[in-house]
């Protein structure tokens, strides 16, 4: 032992190359760290801000345990130290860049620097903290937690999909390193507190990663794994902490919990990556039937989400917050289905029950989909909702994509399903069987419905990671399927459909610019006379 303990400090005393992770120690982070901790807001914006984050998120996506993190947090600001809290501050950073995108405007100045330093610089300063870690900080579980985080702002300040993509699988990368996809339900060497940390975590990465693969139609990072065994309890955080020594009695499997949303996922998401990868390795056609029955057990799952957890569960109307997680709860369910199905229809003959079935499939959940932009429109949604963009900015944040993919899946269904004169009565009866017994869908009806997603899209024209192109590309279908008549009659409204559409783009943007060269004129007046009185 003394000639071990000699050799190591021998080995200590050989500089590493600068840029190793072995030259590094912590005071290598301190100027990182010194920049996060100078720059946090005032502990009553964090404190508003962290009662945002936990009323709105840790619903499907579990990060951290929030009784602990608060007991932390009550600490911290007792006593911030620099040198006690060296992941606590990146943490709590992180935290906050998230919350920041839930809360309305700031309400005053000192707000309104704390704003700018979250939606702005934040993000590099932990970027540059990451960076610098040393080598046994970067399998801590905190750390995975910040990357996670970060990960999330991302995605709500509209990266690129393939972006997001790249930097999931990262995460999952990291994650096998620190051991999460290994089953250590029998090891002595965690408590329970931190073994269902490393669970929430894990699922929480693994569905980030499998919904960043659907959106930008890139290969699932995640390896086949039983997903049962590191799936969490349902539990609420009140039932455990760090003190807890055996493990509590779970809640029965529908009973809602601070959990259940999460497990709800969690329990369908190893059929979900098959689904993935059987989308991504292999041809529809030559697996026809296999297909089908994946979207059928899909289906099922999605029947069985507990009625608390559903978009139009009406005990929960009050509470934004239960509105928003539930709809992505029911569009992350929906995802995977439409990629596998979608395909299908043009490589499935059109008069068999089995092209009915697709198809219904498919329109369902586009129609619902769609359905969910007016639970958060500020033209449409119940006042008691939400009477502001914030909700209607991360939906669309998250679900952009399906939205514009389900209309023009409805485009598609008005396009199949016009009468012809050479088999209009089997078009018609073809319609009856696929569309839903609950609405009246006619081509007026769905019109409407892809005119108003138009409206709706146009009015989010100059909000980032809109692109204008793509408004065009669904107008033109709309106006293509609307006549029946000749070519240049159906091109002529086309043409007309995109030049209006391009106008009521112009006109938006030149009222945003208004508004925001107002605003900025009325802040400038309003710093100048602060100024003068001073």
């Amino acid at each position: 032992m003394g000639l071990a303990k000699e050799v190591e400090f021998l080995q200590s005393k050989i500089p590493a190359p600068i840029t190793s992770p072995e030259s590094l120690s912590e005071l290598d982070t301190f100027p990182e760290l010194q920049q996060l901790h100078s720059s946090l807001p005032s502990k009553a914006t964090c404190d508003k801000l962290l009662e945002v984050y936990t009323t709105n998120c840790e619903k499907i996506l579990r990060i951290i345990h929030a009784p602990s993190f608060l007991r932390q947090y009550t600490s911290f600001w007792q006593t911030p130290d620099l040198q006690s809290s060296f992941i606590f501050v990146p943490l709590l950073t992180a935290i906050l860049v998230v919350a920041v995108f839930y809360t309305p405007h700031p309400s005053d100045l000192d707000e309104t620097s704390s704003w700018d330093y979250l939606t702005q610089d934040a993000a590099k300063s932990l970027r540059a903290w990451l960076a610098n870690l040393p080598r046994k900080q970067r399998v801590d579980l905190a750390t995975l937690q910040v990357e996670t985080l970060l990960l999330l702002s991302y995605q709500l300040r509209l990266m690129p999909p393939e972006e997001l993509w790249r930097m999931s699988g990262s995460l999952v990368r990291s994650g096998m390193v620190m051991g999460l996809h290994v089953n250590l339900s029998r090891s002595t060497q965690l408590s329970f507190y931190q073994a269902e940390c490393r669970r929430r975590l894990w699922i929480t990465i693994i569905e980030i990663d499998l919904q960043a693969s659907i959106t930008s139609g890139m290969p699932v990072m995640t390896p086949q794994l039983d997903f049962e065994p590191l799936t969490p309890l349902n539990l609420n955080d009140a039932d455990f902490d760090e003190s807890t020594s055996e493990p509590p009695s779970p809640h029965p499997p529908s009973e809602e919990t601070d959990s259940l949303a999460q497990i709800t996922l969690a329990t369908s998401l190893a059929h979900r990556t098959k689904m993935m990868n059987t989308v991504q390795h292999t041809n529809p056609r030559d697996n026809l039937m296999e297909c089908v029955t994946q979207g059928q057990r899909l289906e099922q799952y999605i029947f069985e989400v507990p009625s608390h957890l559903k978009p139009n569960n009406s005990t929960e109307s009050t509470r934004p917050e239960c509105v928003l997680n539930n709809t992505l709860l029911d569009v992350f369910l929906r995802r995977p289905l439409l990629c596998l199905l979608r395909p299908l229809i043009t490589h499935t003959t059109h008069d068999t029950s089995i092209y009915h079935e697709i198809y219904k499939t498919c329109l369902d959940s586009s129609l619902a989909i769609l359905s969910y932009q007016d639970l958060f429109d500020p033209h449409f949604a119940d006042l008691n909702i939400t009477n502001s963009t914030i909700y209607w900015d991360i939906f669309h944040a998250f679900c952009q994509h399906d939205i514009f993919r389900s209309a023009l899946s409805v485009c598609e269904h008005m396009r199949l399903s016009a009468p012809t004169s050479s088999s209009s009565s089997l078009v018609n009866d073809h319609t009856k069987t696929i569309l839903p017994s609950y609405q009246i869908l006619n081509k007026a009806t769905l019109t409407r419905l892809v005119e108003t997603t138009l409206d709706s899209l146009t009015r989010r024209v100059h909000k980032k990671g809109m692109d204008i192109k793509d408004l065009i590309l669904l107008t033109i279908v709309l106006k293509s399927i609307r006549a029946r008549g000749p070519l240049e009659q159906r091109e002529h409204l086309m043409l007309q459909g995109a030049r209006g559409t391009l106008t009521a783009c112009r006109q938006h943007l030149l009222l945003m610019v208004t508004q925001h060269t107002l605003s900025a004129d009325i802040s400038d007046f309003a710093q100048m006379v602060l100024t003068s009185q001073f």
